[in-house]
């Protein structure tokens, strides 16, 4: 399977955990929508595109990692994610994104590789988040 389709887990409401298998190359818009229970999400590297509110309405997500090889991050992937509270961009380049935390009050913190932190800060839609933006290494 490379890809998860639209709307695959849907709403459902007592997943907690996902393993995103090494053939996976496409989230796609929706996949997880509504998985209130889910908590956290590792995008492995083969990951390549996130599709459009992927992720969104996870009201109890708190952990992302996102995959050093993404090329798109589709618009509201973590919509209305109110418990999130890391975000961890693994690429030296910031990712292009738009509106991609729509909604989401709480105040997370955005790791990126400690040489690409003032690359993040200046880049378009991440200087928004300035502020939160942390080096890390991986």
């Amino acid at each position: 399977m490379t890809n998860i389709g639209m709307y695959c887990f849907y709403s459902c409401v007592k997943l907690q955990n996902v393993n995103i298998g090494e053939n996976v190359r496409v989230i796609e818009g929706a996949a997880f929508f509504n998985c209130r229970e889910l908590l956290r999400v590792e995008i492995p590297d083969n990951v390549e595109v996130i599709d459009a509110a992927a992720f969104a309405d996870c009201s109890k997500l708190e952990s992302v990692k996102l995959s050093a090889n993404l090329s798109n991050l589709g618009p509201q992937v973590f919509r209305d994610c109110d418990s999130l509270k890391e975000i961890y961009c693994k690429s030296v380049v910031p990712y292009s994104i738009y509106d991609i935390f729509y909604g989401v009050s709480s105040a997370f913190i955005i790791y990126v590789p400690t040489e690409a932190v003032e690359d993040y800060k200046n880049a378009n839609i991440w200087r928004n988040y300035a502020d939160r933006i942390v080096g890390y290494q991986f």
